[in-house]
């Protein structure tokens, strides 16, 4: 089955409006993908902040522990063991 001219244009013109929507829809796309990939690096740089305060609490922990242990040795009529 043949396209008469004006059927044919009004194809081409109909293909020509979808490849621009889809050019629009991209660019959508792509503007979404910068503010995500943006959020995501904030996000990264929060969870740094906190696994490094995480590990100071550890380490001020461990530090508590040494001492609890060494107050306990000491209460229980030993000598400190060196923690």
């Amino acid at each position: 089955m043949t396209m008469s001219p004006v059927e044919m244009q009004r194809k081409v013109q109909q293909l020509d409006n979808d490849v621009y929507s889809i050019y629009e829809m991209l660019v959508s796309i792509q503007v979404t993908q910068q503010r995500h990939g943006n959020r995501i690096e904030e996000l990264t740089g929060m969870v740094a902040a906190h696994d490094a305060r995480f590990d100071a609490v550890d380490h001020r922990f461990d530090v508590l522990e040494g001492k609890v242990d060494t107050i306990l040795d000491l209460l229980q009529g030993g000598r400190p063991s060196g923690h």
